[in-house]
């Protein structure tokens, strides 16, 4: 009741939201009573969202009659992500809405394992799911948990790149149409080390395995384009250069990774864009 008195406490018109992580680690008297309690002892009426890590069936049933909304913490890779169950329909079908994870990433040192996040390719298919399923919410996991490499918060190692992107398929998520391109942009994404090198200070190598994950590690350069119209995308990785041309719209081009600094650019008929 004390954190719902403070300005930046997300509301619903005037009802607080009290969202949760693992709510079946609580039963189901539990979150009634706090929620009882939230309204009756302190007048602060909350719309509830349970997002678990297991989201079975029996889950989703015991909590849909009063919670706002269900959610999962979610996938961290893109085929994961692709071949998940439409969670969306299930929500749905029980009268609750749906709150959808969207995430660029998950890399855990201190358990020695990560999920392959595939340059943007999660990022791009949790947020294709959300729209796609038709999804009323959308939860950003993270906005800063470093602990978990999660983070879309501006940092030396990626700029601004995560904020550009979450707030385009944001845009295309609340409209329901894909926002216009009126400039081109370009992306570029890799690794900082090869994913087999051997560390040799004792650390252990972290394992492609977060979450049962098994999908394979890439060492590639992404370039992920926003075009006006057609252009010519070129990456360069060490001795490897490819020159694409890609039509108007979203589009990637990759390339293998190697040592040095890569680099990429948009050329239109003569011009570098």
């Amino acid at each position: 009741a004390k954190l719902f008195a403070h300005r930046s406490a997300q509301t619903f018109g005037r009802t607080h939201v009290l969202g949760s992580f693992l709510a079946e680690a609580k039963s189901v008297a539990w979150w009634k009573e706090l929620i009882r309690d939230l309204r009756v002892k302190h007048s602060t009426p909350v719309k509830f969202i349970a997002v678990f890590n297991n989201p079975s069936d029996e889950n989703l049933r015991a909590f849909a009659p009063f919670s706002h909304a269900l959610s999962a913490w979610g996938f961290r890779n893109a085929a994961g992500a692709a071949a998940g169950t439409n969670y969306a329909a299930k929500a749905h079908d029980l009268g609750v809405k749906w709150m959808h994870t969207v995430a660029v990433q998950d890399a855990r040192p201190r358990s020695s394992a990560y999920a392959e996040a595939g340059n943007t390719d999660t990022l791009r298919t949790t947020w294709a799911r959300a729209i796609s399923d038709g999804a009323d919410l959308v939860q950003i996991a993270t906005w800063n948990d470093y602990g978990e490499s999660t983070s879309i918060a501006p940092s030396m190692m990626h700029g601004d790149a995560y904020l550009q992107l979450m707030g385009y398929f944001g845009a295309w998520f609340t409209d329901g149409v894909p926002p216009p391109i009126n400039e081109d942009h370009l992306i570029l994404t890799h690794r900082t080390q090869f994913w087999q090198s051997k560390v040799r200070s004792g650390i252990q190598n972290m394992v492609p395995t977060l979450g049962g994950s098994q999908v394979r590690p890439r060492n590639k350069v992404e370039a992920l384009v926003f075009l006006t119209e057609p252009a010519v995308v070129t990456v360069t990785s060490g001795k490897h250069t490819k020159s694409v041309r890609r039509p108007a719209g979203i589009s990637t081009v990759l390339v293998k990774l190697a040592t040095g600094r890569p680099s990429a650019r948009i050329e239109r008929g003569s011009s570098t864009v």
